[in-house]
């Protein structure tokens, strides 16, 4: 009996899988919890392979664990980068795109040479 009940339509990267009936976030959290070679394919438990529950809008899909969601849509954020900050206001940029609705989220982190504090520090 699968513990999760996503609705496809519309989540494009989600995936469900015809032998065990579980949703995935995406396809590469779909092809962790198959194992096997290709003639003797079996699904594991995705919590065996670090998978957790996650939830959007009453739907519930196995994701990576420690992954951030869209804010838009609740899909799992994609990492696509890190870059050097040419601001030099930060370290790193770090660019995250949306699994379902290709929102883009940028990340900046660490301070850099040219840091001044907060907008709301005295």
């Amino acid at each position: 009996m699968p513990r999760t009940n996503a609705v496809l339509k519309g989540a494009e990267n989600r995936c469900q899988c015809v032998v065990c009936g579980e949703f995935f976030s995406t396809t590469r959290n779909f092809d962790k919890h198959r194992k096997g070679d290709h003639d003797n394919r079996y699904c594991v438990d995705p919590e065996d392979v670090g998978l957790v529950i996650g939830e959007s809008r009453g739907n519930t899909f196995w994701k990576g664990r420690g992954t951030m969601n869209c804010w838009a849509c609740g899909s799992e954020l994609i990492w696509g980068g890190d870059n050097d900050d040419e601001s030099g206001i930060y370290l790193i940029e770090t660019n995250l795109s949306c699994s379902n609705c290709e929102a883009v989220v940028i990340v900046y982190h660490g301070k850099g040479e040219n840091y001044e504090g907060d907008c709301d520090e005295e």
